[in-house]
């Protein structure tokens, strides 16, 4: 079980350290360059949201599988939950994250859409 678990935690801290490159790779999505097409932009944007879709749905089950290894294991110290609650923290921090630049995203979205057009789901 404890093998289980140094594997959860090592991929919940991978994948939260991926999607955090990932946000500061794509700031630029939230730029306005003159010398970038409307529909490039849009399509950009629409990717972005997906994978910040993606990134709170993967962070989010990596944490709960690094919840259930973690309460399978038949012993643990107050040291070991301290641990175990800094993860859950920095899950939940990179979800927060994911969630408002998806936000900002969808913002960016509206402004560089006609809003004569339908809206964009």
């Amino acid at each position: 079980m404890a093998s289980l678990l140094r594997t959860r935690k090592s991929l919940l801290t991978r994948r939260i350290n991926s999607f955090g490159e990932w946000l500061k790779e794509s700031e630029s999505l939230l730029e306005h360059p003159a010398e970038i097409e409307v529909s490039k932009r849009v399509k950009d944007i629409r990717v972005g949201l997906k994978i910040c879709e993606e990134g709170i749905v993967t962070i989010e089950s990596s944490l709960d599988k690094l919840g259930e290894a973690f309460e399978e294991l038949e012993e643990h110290s107050a040291e070991d939950d301290e641990k175990f609650d800094k993860y859950v923290d920095s899950a939940n921090d990179m979800v927060i994250k994911l969630s408002t630049y998806k936000t900002q995203l969808l913002r960016a979205l509206e402004d560089c859409t006609d809003p004569s057009t339908e809206p964009i789901t």
